[in-house]
């Protein structure tokens, strides 16, 4: 229920229509990670996966037993909380969970360089160490919290990571931005490539962690990696050593936030156009499945994950960059 990586592609809509449906759906996450351990409440210093698997009943997890995705999670859900604040203008709210918002800053601060194996969002890929996206949005997390604490041991931390990861090639394909292009999956594996999603939120709430030119050189790099039926979701990347080839399927809620962050209208238009094909090709029946095959021949278009998915929030994402909330619009 509730859960963190589900809510987070899903809140350019919330934003869009309402803010305060953003609010709702993380009032009861933070209020359970605020609830004490003795008691029954989270018992890790880093974000809640969900609070509980006893659907309808929101039992938690003070056991600890969860699915456990640390660092994108932890600043998935600072930069969600800044974003309603930011939206909603209403900047009480997250003062009633100052401590626990603190907690997850402080987490990502000494972890968030050097990611420990972990997972992603998209759970179907295995945990790897050194994954650059994790670096990048936990840079972006701190900066949200810099901002949303008043916090600038955060903000210096964010800068910390960006300096690493970008100025001094750490998650780059070469040793500078100057002999790079694009941003590598995991650290120190040129060929590595993943959609780097992560960069929405920072040019949605203007946090500027990262320089336009590191987007730039991302949005230029993907667009060659994209394919007629849409964008794969990751090139190859570290399973194991050698490394694995690359996927073969497109997650659409991710493409729609990297081709938004990145700010390159062919790769936009191409990511638009591939979902609005996948979605009426005739070959599915399943109620807007986000996940489907790019590059199997014999199989392109077909669905093979996700059904009705509150993630289909996500489409909204080039909306509300450009144009804003609905009350704005009308």
């Amino acid at each position: 229920m509730n859960t963190v990586d589900v809510i987070f592609p899903t809140f350019p809509i919330y934003l869009t229509l309402n803010p305060e449906y953003l609010k709702m759906v993380l009032e009861p996450v933070l209020r359970y990670s605020n609830y004490p351990v003795q008691d029954g409440g989270w018992p890790k210093n880093f974000a809640i996966h969900d609070i509980g698997s006893a659907y309808p009943n929101a039992t938690g997890h003070a056991d600890g037993a969860e699915e456990d995705m640390p660092l994108f999670e932890s600043s998935a859900l600072l930069q969600l909380v800044y974003a309603y604040q930011m939206y909603g203008n209403d900047k009480a709210w997250a003062g009633n969970y100052t401590s626990v918002l603190s907690e997850y800053a402080t987490y990502l601060q000494y972890n968030g360089l050097i990611p420990a194996t972990q997972l992603i969002s998209v759970d179907a890929i295995q945990a790897t160490a050194n994954q650059t996206g994790l670096a990048v949005q936990s840079a972006i997390g701190l900066k949200a919290a810099g901002a949303l604490l008043q916090n600038s041991a955060f903000t210096n931390a964010a800068e910390f990571i960006v300096n690493e990861v970008y100025n001094q090639g750490l998650g780059l394909d070469g040793s500078s931005p100057s002999t790079s292009t694009h941003f590598t999956y995991n650290y120190g594996l040129d060929s590595t490539w993943g959609t780097l999603f992560p960069a929405y939120p920072d040019v949605l709430l203007n946090l500027t962690t990262f320089p336009t030119a590191a987007y730039t050189m991302e949005g230029d790099f993907l667009l060659t990696q994209n394919q007629p039926a849409g964008l794969p979701f990751f090139g190859p990347y570290s399973y194991t050593v050698p490394l694995t080839a690359g996927c073969d399927w497109s997650i659409t809620d991710w493409t729609f936030w990297t081709s938004a962050a990145v700010d390159n209208e062919e790769l936009q238009g191409a990511v638009v156009n591939a979902t609005h094909a996948f979605l009426t090709n005739g070959m599915n029946t399943e109620p807007f499945g986000t996940k489907y095959v790019v590059e199997q021949p014999g199989t392109i278009g077909q669905w093979i994950g996700n059904r009705a998915r509150s993630t289909v929030g996500a489409n909204f994402a080039l909306i509300l960059l450009e144009q804003g909330t609905w009350g704005k619009l009308y």
